[in-house]
């Protein structure tokens, strides 16, 4: 490889230009409908397409839910009615994501909120053979009595004898990807529209739908709520909650002949995806259902605001949402996201167990209500067949089938007093299957339908809402911090007397200054009361921990009647230093992260708005997510981006591999404009030997001269008494990508360039980012990523780590969006350390670039400890904490820095391997501060040294060990 004349002889690897109006991302996921953003607007406004940004190519403003309209009397006055009438689609075709276009719509005028609409994926798999057996009651010989049967753990025989659903007119609706209805085990219990007279092309009840005489499909806005092609998933739910019993053949639901709404959401198909779920939910609300069933689910950090709205309006308007709690198979809550809607608040969330033993196999947490079955649970098929399916898919009709039961057996029961009642009465003996991990994480047991229907006077307590209410940021909480929490408690079904209710954080790291048990008397069905309380995590809470703290609600009798209920706190001490200059604006994270913490690909993020990083050029963010790679193979990389992806969902969060083991120091000369931050990093992994460490550290300066820069420093010290070779070290950027996060002048043709090839210099009229390597002692690498790419695994970046100069995707590529830049490998001698330099650099155009990347090579050396600085956060450090020697190793002389929260009297003394003192420095009188220094001239044979820190302080003699190395 021939280096250009032009360009200057430093190991600059390589420049990614760009254009300044163009920021970077994945492509757009797959669980958004392309451009469409949904969007509420403030009472009394309205944004016609001209109100948009004409970037966006807004093409129409239409009403999510035009049908709600047709709502007459008290039912159109309701509160969640009207707010759903203020909620339309904006359709856009700007080539960007609906998450974008939402950020956009939201800041708007007059905008109260804007979200992508969001596809539901479901969850669930056929088995082909299904177990005959001779019939007995019901009569349908599918319908299995023994005992070890899903039907007769939830004692349906029983139950039947008690009520049946077509006792009365119960509807259920399946909102689902339509239903076979004509299938002669369903067919007879198919809803008809009383109001709809058939085909005549009129709409005859007034709702908004003509000819909706079974349901409707708004896959294609058609009245024929029958599935697309190949889609088989509704069919098979609905057998599940309504095939037709005691008819003689096929199976019995376990509604016993409840009528069933059949609703298609389906987004095309032969697809696994639903869309527009709300209007789904809505329009069997609005249409008469009791209840509805969602057999589909999208993860996310909490409840959207459409979907909210709608499964609250389905309350008012007399309907229970039962939804299935997906089959990923984690805790829901924490790290982890939750299935939406079943861990919505107001739904009854069902979890899946195996057949025959109620053992949880799908996803669980607090967000679970109740279990079922959720595998080889028998159906209705297409072409009227029977199958076998597994998922919580099915889980949720069984127990739709029975709140059709505890309905009609109780018909005077609320939406919500159904689901009470079914939680209330389910069988905790579930828990004696699983481990103590489980405990309160599977709802209230598994769902029993004779109890369901015979079981009067029960109580029902549960925690309806809580805040911290003594700052604004909720979950951003610190270790040692007092947390004061209002929770709100609700009953639901009969008086409760003598109520207690205990506060129970499952963390040992957790206490109650004001106590945790509460005594509040009596609570009359209906009734509301609220408790302050106080909690405090302690020091030796593990780092970023969530804590959950239940209550535990008793009566009179001693019995529990809470729910499933926990406060969700995140106690999140990530420090950032943010630098700034005109040109650039991040912050340093002390997990390796630059810019943006938590950052996740497909979805938002949960994580405190204090500590979620940032990363501008010139006001525009540009970057979705960067941070540090280490690794000695191809199996041991680690990092700060690398994603860790759950179960089997397509959410993937970064990775934690690193962690800080002090705090992270920034410093900041308020005239000279220097910015320093500097941490040191524990490996948190068993990647690479744990006793590698790591400082990162990061350099700005707001001065005009060098606003254009950012350097970044890694020191990989081996604390170990043996070589450790092979080591890599690299940078990752992903960009956003203008077909995520367009903007005004996004240009297809993104130009590159590279400062030691030959040859290729595009000359367009654009401003130039790039990343270089400033460190000459390994070789330097360089890798390009396309959109469809991310770090999974370990072997996806270690191409990029050890590859040399890569470019898969073709110069020039648009397709490239995010890059791996880094050098090795070096090998680390026993006590030693190697130091790595980056730079980010602007250029206004191609020599700009060229000289401020020149200038970064001058700087790294002259400016990086010499930083004027004066304290920013705080007057004096809280620890006597020793950074290092700069440089290491030396030849002559070193500099010892460390933070003095004291005035102290501060000596050095220089011992060699063998533990012989070879210097002694004089002690010297030092101010408490920051960043205090002792200079060091040593002329000694070259080797590895140890070094001991001594200050007098009047909390006693304090002493801080370190290494270092001379050579000669």
């Amino acid at each position: 490889m021939t280096m250009n004349k032009t360009l200057p002889s430093f190991a600059l690897c390589v420049l990614f230009a760009f254009l300044l109006t163009l920021p970077v991302s994945a492509q757009a996921p797959p669980d958004y409908e392309p451009g469409v953003v949904v969007v509420q607007f403030e009472p009394g406004e309205y944004l016609g397409k001209v109100s948009y940004p004409s970037t966006l190519q807004v093409q129409s403003v239409e009403q999510a839910f035009p049908f709600l309209g047709t709502l007459r009397g008290k039912r159109s006055q309701l509160s969640s009615i009207q707010e759903l009438n203020r909620v339309h689609l904006v359709r856009y075709d700007a080539d960007i994501s609906p998450y974008t276009a939402a950020e956009t719509i939201g800041s708007l005028p007059g905008v109260m909120y804007a979200e992508p609409e969001y596809r539901h994926s479901i969850s669930a798999v056929p088995i082909e053979e299904v177990r005959k057996q001779s019939p007995r009651p019901p009569n349908d010989p599918l319908f299995s009595n023994d005992s070890e049967n899903y039907m007769q753990l939830m004692e349906m025989t029983k139950a039947w004898d008690v009520v049946k659903g077509e006792d009365a007119e119960v509807v259920i609706a399946i909102v689902d990807s339509g239903t076979d209805w004509e299938h002669p085990d369903l067919l007879a219990n198919l809803w008809t529209n009383p109001g709809e007279i058939a085909d005549n092309g009129i709409d005859d009840d007034e709702n908004g739908f003509v000819d909706d005489l079974h349901g409707w499909s708004f896959s294609d806005d058609t009245n024929n709520s029958r599935p697309l092609q190949g889609n088989a998933h509704g069919t098979a739910v609905a057998g599940v909650a309504v095939a037709v019993a005691d008819n003689g053949i096929g199976l019995a639901g376990t509604s016993w002949n409840a009528k069933f709404m059949p609703i298609d959401v389906a987004c095309g198909p032969n697809t696994n995806w639903m869309c527009g779920t709300e209007r789904g939910v809505l329009y069997a609300a609005m249409n008469g259902a009791h209840i509805i069933n969602s057999s589909y689910g999208h993860y996310g950090y909490g409840p959207r605001r459409t979907a909210d709205l709608s499964i609250r309006a389905a309350l008012d308007l007399g309907s229970l949402v039962i939804a299935s709690a997906m089959n990923a198979g984690v805790e829901m809550g924490g790290y982890n996201p939750r299935a939406y809607p079943a861990a919505h608040p107001e739904t009854l969330g069902v979890c899946g167990t195996l057949y025959g033993i109620p053992r949880n196999v799908y996803n669980y947490g607090y967000a679970v209500d109740v279990c079922a079955t959720g595998s080889r649970v028998q159906t209705t098929g297409l072409n009227n067949s029977y199958e076998s399916w597994y998922g919580t898919s099915f889980a949720a009709p069984l127990v739709s089938g029975i709140a059709a039961l505890v309905k009609t057996r109780f018909p005077e029961f609320t939406p919500v007093q159904i689901r009470e009642q079914i939680r209330a009465t389910a069988d905790l003996g579930l828990y004696q299957v699983h481990p103590p991990s489980f405990e309160g994480l599977l709802g209230r047991g598994y769902v029993n339908a004779y109890r369901a229907v015979t079981e009067t006077g029960k109580v029902s307590i549960r925690m309806v809402e809580w805040e911290v209410t003594d700052r604004e940021n909720a979950y951003c909480l610190h270790p040692s911090e007092q947390i004061n929490i209002t929770a709100t408690f609700e009953s639901f079904l009969a008086d409760a007397e003598n109520v207690t209710i205990e506060f129970i954080a499952k963390s040992p790291h957790v206490v109650f200054p004001r106590g945790n048990t509460f005594s509040i008397g009596s609570l009359r069905s209906g009734e509301k009361t609220s408790i302050d309380f106080s909690v405090m995590a302690t020091t030796g809470l593990p780092y970023r921990s969530f804590i959950f703290i239940e209550p535990l609600i008793r009566i009179s009798d001693g019995s529990v009647v809470s729910g499933s209920d926990a406060i969700e706190l995140y106690i999140d001490y990530v420090e950032l230093a943010l630098h700034e200059t005109a040109t650039f604006s991040y912050t340093m994270a002390p997990e390796g992260n630059i810019g943006y913490t938590d950052t996740d690909v497909f979805t938002e993020s949960w994580q405190c708005e204090e500590t979620k990083g940032q990363m501008y050029l010139k006001g525009t963010a540009f970057v979705h997510e960067a941070g540090l790679l280490v690794g000695t193979d191809s199996v041991t990389v680690a990092g700060s981006v690398l994603h860790r992806c759950p179960g089997d969902w397509a959410i993937c969060k970064q990775s934690r591999d690193f962690a800080p083991s002090g705090s992270m120091q920034f410093v900041k000369d308020e005239n000279g404009g220097g910015q320093l931050s500097h941490v040191t990093m524990t490996n948190r992994t068993n990647k690479f030997p744990h006793e590698l460490e790591f400082v990162q550290e990061s350099l700005s300066n707001a001065q005009s001269h060098f606003e254009d820069l950012a350097l970044f420093r890694y020191t990989i010290r081996n604390q170990s008494g043996s070589v450790i070779d092979g080591v890599h070290v690299g940078l990752f950027f992903r960009f956003l990508d203008g077909h995520d996060f367009g903007m005004a002048g996004y240009k297809k043709e993104i130009p590159y360039v590279t400062l030691d090839w030959d040859g290729y210099f595009p000359t367009p009229d654009v401003a130039y980012l790039g990343f270089a390597v400033l460190s000459e002692r390994a070789p330097i690498h360089y890798k390009t990523y396309g959109s469809n790419e991310r770090l999974i695994r370990p072997e996806d970046a270690w191409e990029g780590l050890t590859g040399g100069i890569i470019r898969p995707l073709g110069l020039g590529s648009e397709d490239e969006t995010a890059l791996v830049f880094g050098s090795g490998p070096y090998s680390i001698d026993a006590y030693s350390e190697v130091v790595v330099d980056f730079a980010m650099i602007y250029g206004e155009n191609l020599n700009d670039l060229v000289e401020n990347a020149q200038r970064a090579v001058r700087l790294k050396d002259d400016l990086w400890v010499d930083v004027p600085v004066s304290i920013e956060e705080a007057e004096i450090p809280q620890s006597f904490e020793l950074w290092g020697n700069y440089p290491n190793p030396f030849t002559e002389a070193t500099r010892l820095s460390f933070d003095l929260p004291w005035a102290a009297r501060v000596g050095v003394e220089v011992l060699d391997v063998t533990g012989r003192r070879v210097h002694v420095q004089s002690p010297a009188d030092l101010s408490a501060g920051w960043n205090q220094s002792i200079d060091l001239r040593l002329a000694l044979p070259a080797g590895v040294y140890l070094y001991r820190l001594t200050a007098d302080t009047p909390e006693g003699l304090q002493v801080r060990s370190g290494r270092f190395v001379q050579v000669r």
